[in-house]
């Protein structure tokens, strides 16, 4: 009698498993459509067409001019792991595709009803192929044009459970529809369509522009407000939203999302605009394939990077010089009804933020840009930088026409020679030539200057200047320490003495003197310099807290202590002010690096034109 004991281990049947992993390719209507989109740009498609048949995103279509596949490609293409893009694990260090798996196509099958059909462009005629419940049929030979077309129906059908968890069609259809308008603007010379049933989103020119594709993605209003500049394009301060939704990185042609770069974009836009508000960006990164780890998610959609500090230092001084070049006039006050431009069809933004409350002035700034540009740690090659202007005056589409700028190269020394204005008309609002009228409620002075009335608020001007002259003076000294007249005992919990352990001489460089007192005790003997506050423990607890999240940033902290005390020693609020105080306020102002927002990224200033108070008051004329 055999007494063995039945196994609890078995082997899952082939098509248990095959939907299992399709769970982390396939998770969404959405994730077909990236996987079959990039397929198709893999396969050097000029024209991608993506086709939504019914409401429920159950039957969609990609459609492709690519190389196409032959017969037998198309029955290797269905088996799991079968991929043109790699050979060895040692290809991934050098990947110039989006794919490299050879998951997508086996995974979508998985869970639908699918058909290819392929034509290479050599070849007299095409193949199909058709796979359900897990089989799939011979290939057989049929008419088609060069390219490729996928057919996926009943999307999940034989996975119920995964649709009873997914978001709403229209949830589904509007991250579609952001994808495709992101791949119009990182693949300009790509000619993307987006069909919903027989409305049509989408229909790029593909002409290769990119300031034309930012256009027809995004529409007019976004585009041309929207600042041009090694790296791609950042929103103006006054452009913003309440999230990060509108962060957009490409990593050589592949959407990413980063907690890096979107901190880094956090900082470049520290002090430009208010808490909680969020510019829009599209940066596009030239990396060499082996500084980075496509390779760690089953979307392929985070990275890891080998080393990211240069490339932090290099983009925020690229951001920081393209937001110090652009216009730095007072945001205009606008009627929104009778402004508001009707953008183009294809515009996926909500209604609620199509039109902002503060729009930029006349002098804004368009560059053209190129597909990519490319940020390099060795040599530079033979293209240099080069830049085009276009004022916001000319038309979008006549900019748009202009051909793009030979590719950007970022050497590590450019920074030392480069001339920061080159092609960028300055616009900076002289607040010492306006005419000063008076002040309304003790806040704000009232300006005249041209055809515009300003409203000034004098404690954001106090803050900004006060801020400026603390900076200055920390800056000097960054390291340099203020001695504690009577030392403070503090008492750390043990992973915050451990921390505190690691880190004692590191925050020595930064002006803090600790020394430890045994166990988890400690005394903090003296405190950098620029901070003026009034308590040292509070201080250290905040930079003990960024160590043990890995994201200490003595910086900001710095700035943001600057700021407070900046805001404590400025002009309050309710205080009336002599013409020769409001004039030495203005002189100093004009002194300052940044004369548009205060320390905290509120405006100093906004302005009604001439015009606009006239049509308020139904005067026909001005």
């Amino acid at each position: 009698m055999n007494n063995t004991p039945k196994s609890r281990i078995h082997i899952l049947d082939r098509h248990t498993a095959n939907q299992i992993a399709a769970g982390e390719v396939v998770e969404r209507p959405f994730c077909v459509i990236k996987e079959l989109v990039e397929n198709s740009i893999d396969a050097g498609a000029t024209a991608i067409m993506v086709k939504i048949f019914d409401s429920s995103l159950e039957k969609m279509q990609v459609t492709d001019n690519g190389c196409g596949m032959t017969a037998e490609e198309l029955r290797l293409s269905l088996l799991r792991h079968a991929t043109s893009k790699i050979n060895k694990v040692t290809d991934l260090d050098r990947l110039s595709t989006l794919g490299f798996r050879g998951e997508a196509l086996p995974s979508i099958a998985s869970v639908s009803q699918m058909t290819i059909t392929s034509k290479p462009q050599d070849a007299l005629n095409g193949y199909s192929i058709t796979i359900k419940d897990g089989k799939s049929t011979i290939p057989t030979e049929t008419a088609a044009k060069t390219g490729t077309t996928v057919l996926v129906d009943r999307l999940f059908y034989n996975a119920p459970a995964r649709k009873k968890f997914l978001k709403s069609p229209r949830t589904e259809m509007g991250l579609i529809s952001d994808l495709i308008a992101k791949y119009i603007v990182a693949y300009p010379h790509i000619s993307f369509r987006l069909d919903n049933g027989t409305h049509t989103l989408f229909n790029s020119s593909g002409k290769g522009n990119q300031l034309n594709a930012l256009f027809e993605a995004y529409g007019k209003s976004i585009a041309e407000q929207m600042i041009s500049f090694e790296l791609g394009f950042v929103s103006p301060p006054s452009l913003n939203r309440n999230n990060r939704s509108q962060y957009h990185f490409f990593i050589n042609g592949r959407p990413v999302h980063s907690r890096e770069l979107s901190l880094t974009v956090d900082e470049a836009y520290f002090s430009f605009m208010p808490a909680h508000r969020y510019p829009i960006v599209f940066l596009f990164l030239a990396l060499p394939p082996e500084s980075v780890d496509v390779n760690v998610h089953p979307g392929k959609l985070e990275v890891k990077f080998r080393n990211f500090a240069p490339l932090k230092e290099k983009m925020l001084i690229l951001m920081q010089q393209a937001l110090g070049r652009s216009n730095s006039l007072a945001p205009e006050i606008i009627d929104k009804e009778a402004s508001a431009e009707v953008l183009p069809q294809q515009s996926i933004l909500p209604d609620d933020e199509q039109e902002p409350v503060f729009i930029a002035s006349e002098s804004s700034t368009i560059s053209s840009n190129n597909d990519f540009y490319q940020i390099l740690y060795g040599s530079a090659k033979d293209n240099q930088p080069s830049s085009v202007s276009v004022h916001k005056q000319s038309s979008i589409e006549e900019a748009a026409s202009a051909p793009s700028a030979p590719p950007k190269v970022i050497q590590d020394n450019i920074f030392a020679a480069q001339d920061h204005n080159m092609g960028f008309t300055e616009s900076k609002l002289i607040y010492s030539s306006l005419t000063p009228l008076g002040q309304f409620a003790g806040t704000f002075i009232i300006c005249s200057g041209g055809d515009y009335l300003y409203i000034i608020d004098q404690h954001a001007v106090a803050e900004r200047i006060m801020y400026e002259k603390i900076a200055a003076q920390a800056e000097n000294a960054p390291d340099a320490c203020n001695q504690l007249a009577v030392p403070i005992a503090v008492e750390l919990s043990h992973r915050d003495a451990l921390a505190l352990t690691d880190a004692i001489l590191e925050l020595r460089d930064y002006g803090f003197i600790v020394e430890s007192f045994g166990d988890n005790s400690f005394v903090i003997r003296g405190v950098p310099l620029w901070y003026t506050g009034d308590d040292p423990e509070q201080l250290l607890r905040l930079f003990l807290d960024e160590i043990n999240d890995n994201s200490l940033n003595v910086v900001r902290i710095r700035k943001e202590e600057l700021f407070m005390a900046a805001c404590k020693q400025a002009i309050k609020a309710n205080r009336y002010l002599s013409p020769s105080d409001i004039s030495v306020l203005f002189e100093q102002l004009d002194a300052c690096k940044n004369s548009s927002t205060c320390p905290h990224g509120r405006p100093l200033a906004i302005r009604i034109s001439r015009a606009e108070i006239y049509k308020r008051f139904l005067r026909g004329s001005i």
